[in-house]
């Protein structure tokens, strides 16, 4: 079974990452921190977000074609762009 976590952050960006990380943990939410898009998805595969952030340029999968990755595999999880 999926663990259920608030909030999935992909940027690659450390200083992003962490920013986000640390304020939406200060929020008490539970925080899955991604490098890159790939990373993410794989992040997806044993976890249930409530709100994706993403990065949109970002080596490998930009942040557009990680979107359309959601899509084809029917993931309807809300994506905040950054």
């Amino acid at each position: 079974m999926k663990k259920i976590k608030d909030v999935l952050v992909s940027d690659d960006e450390p200083t992003v990452t962490g920013a986000v990380v640390k304020i939406c943990g200060a929020e008490g939410m539970t925080i899955s921190a991604a490098g890159h898009a790939s990373e993410a998805l794989r992040c997806l595969e044993s976890n249930d977000f409530r709100l994706m952030l993403c990065d949109i340029m970002m080596p490998g999968l930009d942040g557009f074609e990680f979107l359309n990755e959601l899509a084809r595999r029917g993931i309807r999880t809300p994506v905040v762009m950054m």
